[in-house]
């Protein structure tokens, strides 16, 4: 796969993750808050958050999907919670 192909990926198609769902893996501190934060669960050998305004049919959601720039916690992980 080349760099134009990798960059298309990231176009708003519906039921798509974003590229940053291919770099989770890859980047040692991607979706770090995710880690920390209450709402995050490991499902597989993904990483999920079950906060319940974000639930979609009561599944939880792949965090790089709801980490990407239109995602319901966004890039700056808007719904971060760390109480324990």
């Amino acid at each position: 796969m080349n760099a134009a192909q990798l960059a298309g990926l990231d176009l708003p198609r519906p039921m798509r993750a974003p590229l940053a769902w291919l770099q989770a893996d890859t980047l040692p501190s991607a979706f770090r808050a995710c880690y920390l934060c209450t709402h995050g669960a490991d499902e597989g050998i993904e990483r999920v958050c079950r906060h319940p305004e974000l639930l979609d049919r009561g599944a939880p959601q792949p965090v790089a999907v709801l980490r990407s720039a239109g995602g319901g916690c966004g890039p700056n992980a808007e719904r971060l919670c760390l109480e324990r």
